[in-house]
């Protein structure tokens, strides 16, 4: 049995600085902003720096190391010791909280005299 399969051809793309700003311009200053979440920070400015690192190797200016650098101060300023967010402890960490999908709920029900019934988790999906 012959197994053929297709691959894409990629031709050549010449990088200017001028595309590389155009495309830095378009990102998301401060993706923290918007969902004030460790998650936006882990899984979306994590490729933004990859990628504004690759507009460095392609162009070799160092405004993009700048810029990389600047992102990165953002992020630790977001970090809940910064920011003095306390979690359900009422302690603040050297961390990034993170809520919505990745929260779990835990509670505890108790009977009349206080003592522990049923303990609850859940979480919101996923």
């Amino acid at each position: 049995m012959l197994l053929a399969v297709a691959t894409p051809v990629l031709a050549a793309v010449s990088v200017t600085r001028e595309k590389c700003d155009e495309l830095l311009a378009k990102l998301p200053r401060d993706p923290w902003l918007r969902t004030r979440d460790g998650s936006a920070l882990a899984w979306g400015e994590a490729g933004t720096i990859h990628a504004i690192l690759d507009l460095y190797e392609a162009t070799g200016d160092r405004k993009y190391l700048r810029e990389v650098v600047r992102r990165g101060d953002q992020m630790l300023s977001h970090r809940d010791d910064r920011r003095g967010f306390k979690d359900w402890s009422g302690k603040t960490h050297k961390a990034w909280s993170v809520a919505m999908k990745y929260t779990v709920a835990e509670g505890v029900l108790v009977d009349a005299a206080g003592r522990p019934v049923i303990r609850l988790r859940s979480t919101p999906y996923a």
